[in-house]
């Protein structure tokens, strides 16, 4: 994805966010800059689920990001 579409994609997210905060008083606990970088450069969200249910998670939770990146090398 080239550089104008990801800053488009973020600039859309980031003011549906300010929508859901400032207007409907929302806030996810799993919504951070990093996890919708990650989102736009590989297309995926690292779990499915964010629930103690779900075994990437747990593992994400216990092991961290830093373990996903190093299981790619």
């Amino acid at each position: 994805m080239d550089e104008c579409t990801s800053v488009h994609f973020m600039r859309q997210i980031l003011m549906g966010v300010d929508f859901l905060h400032r207007q409907r008083g929302i806030a996810h606990r799993d919504l951070s800059l990093g996890v919708m970088w990650f989102i736009l450069l590989t297309g995926s969200p690292l779990v499915s689920v964010a629930s103690r249910q779900n075994k990437a998670f747990v593992a994400l939770e216990e092991c961290g990001v830093a373990a996903v990146f190093e299981s790619w090398k």
